[in-house]
């Protein structure tokens, strides 16, 4: 009857981690999420402060998701405890690799973050530099 506690444990934190990013995407001014597509096409011809900043808010979402992700492996690693596992003819990896995979797992998400972050704060800094720089002509020499 071990193995219950464990299920129900694991679909809880599956369901919540399914509700963070929703719930945190609720912070973000848009509703809408660009697509890969429509990111790819924002990279390539920003060239308005409003570009710039719905390509922050995709970071800025991608940063709220991965941090969820990371929570959640978190606390998956959590979960695989000695023993947590029902016993198996075939041979399994053990708790402590398990355990190991979710962690490196988080730290992969909690990094992607930071760095999704980092990219959002770039984009809002072009973003104000347009807005509060006169734009550059090129003259043309006849």
């Amino acid at each position: 009857m071990k193995r219950f506690p464990v299920e129900l444990a694991l679909y809880t934190i599956a369901l919540v981690g399914l509700a963070l990013p929703a719930a945190a995407q609720t912070q973000l001014a848009s509703d809408h999420k660009l697509s890969p597509s429509e990111v790819k096409t924002l990279i390539k011809a920003a060239s308005t402060p409003e570009d710039h900043l719905q390509l922050a808010e995709y970071f800025r979402r991608e940063a709220l998701e991965e941090t969820a992700s990371a929570r959640l492996h978190d606390e998956m690693a959590e979960l695989y405890e000695p023993g947590s596992a029902p016993p198996s003819k075939f041979k399994q990896p053990t708790s402590k690799e398990m355990k190991g995979h979710c962690r490196e797992f988080a730290r992969n998400a909690s990094r992607a973050a930071e760095i999704a972050t980092k990219m959002a704060e770039e984009h809002e800094k072009l973003a104000e530099m347009m807005r509060t720089s006169p734009p550059q002509t090129t003259h043309r020499a006849r």
